[in-house]
């Protein structure tokens, strides 16, 4: 279930977070969907990291340990983005990767423009993400937008992709929980925010180059991470892993992590 939502204003982007938080029965931490505001000219350009996950179960054939609680049909992404004036056709959604508990919102956003890492798409469509019921979790006929990180390194991220003209939303390549999962790098005025989507499940974690859970690649894990903490040791920076309960507080708070 969702428990809180809310918005801090980002005033070097002109922009918001909006943050909604819904339970996941495999992991027992909170799922997040990320979404921040660009305002340019007259038009207003909404970015969302991942979609959050919805009421109901999954399709028929999906193991049940990964069967996802009760989400409340008024809390689900579709009716939060349209309860604040955002208009789907407005927005870009950046997915860290494709399990279940990141895309269940995905159809309640069908005019949206969706981005993927083509790698991460090939793979969800693999044998090995057909085994793990991974398509039957996405929307039918699901056919985003793939991405391929440049080369231009972002201090040790080696890989990049700029979300935005301006360059200052990035996303970066984060492997590990997925063999392409990814992270999104946003620029303020004296800081950065990094929405982790499952690099870990907590900062502490991160801090401590801990693995837990669903583990794909855990090598490049803990290479992700130990670049994280180098990042983090290097920049102020406020770090926002999905399923991490402290997240919404460690934002409103700007608490930058120490390492």
């Amino acid at each position: 279930y969702v428990e809180s939502i809310f918005m801090v204003h980002l005033n070097h982007l002109k922009s918001r977070f909006l943050i909604g938080v819904s339970r996941v029965a495999l992991l027992k931490k909170d799922q997040k969907f990320w979404a921040t505001e660009n305002q340019r000219l007259s038009r207003t350009q909404v970015i969302l990291v991942d979609s959050g996950d919805v009421a109901g179960e999954f399709p028929a054939g999906i193991p049940r340990q990964i069967a996802r609680k009760q989400v409340p049909p008024h809390q689900e992404i579709g009716v939060q983005l349209q309860a604040r004036g955002v208009n789907i056709q407005d927005l870009t959604v950046v997915m860290t990767h494709l399990h279940g508990d990141h895309t269940g919102g995905l159809p309640q956003l069908s005019q949206a423009r969706v981005l993927v890492v083509k790698k991460e798409l090939k793979n969800a469509f693999s044998l090995m993400g057909r085994i793990s019921s991974i398509p039957e979790t996405l929307p039918t006929g699901f056919k985003p937008e793939s991405i391929e990180f440049g080369s231009s390194p972002i201090q040790n991220f080696l890989q990049s992709y700029p979300i935005t003209k301006a360059k200052d939303i990035w996303l970066i390549s984060t492997p590990g929980h997925t063999e392409n999962h990814a992270s999104v790098l946003v620029k303020r005025d004296d800081h950065w925010v990094l929405i982790a989507g499952d690099v870990s499940y907590s900062q502490s974690q991160m801090q401590e180059t801990a693995l837990d859970g669903m583990l794909m690649n855990p090598r490049a894990s803990i290479d992700s991470l130990q670049r994280i903490k180098a990042f983090c040791s290097n920049n102020k920076v406020i770090y926002l892993p999905c399923h991490d309960p402290e997240s919404q507080r460690r934002l409103e708070q700007l608490e930058f992590v120490r390492v």
